[in-house]
């Protein structure tokens, strides 16, 4: 609860759905997903979106 998750892709909405029900409250990601539903419930459930970036 309240843990950062760093995921390889942007989280799909069955994976978005299952992270808001874990009590996540940050997801970084690294690759693209072509479907930007995930990220929305995402973002209407208060949880922080990030793309990771390397420097």
């Amino acid at each position: 609860v309240g843990a950062t998750m760093y995921v390889n892709a942007k989280p799909c909405v069955i994976c978005a759905k299952m992270i808001i029900n874990s009590g996540i409250k940050k997801v970084v990601y690294i690759e693209y997903y072509p479907d930007n539903v995930g990220v929305e419930l995402l973002k209407k459930a208060k949880i922080e979106t990030k793309i990771f970036e390397k420097k």
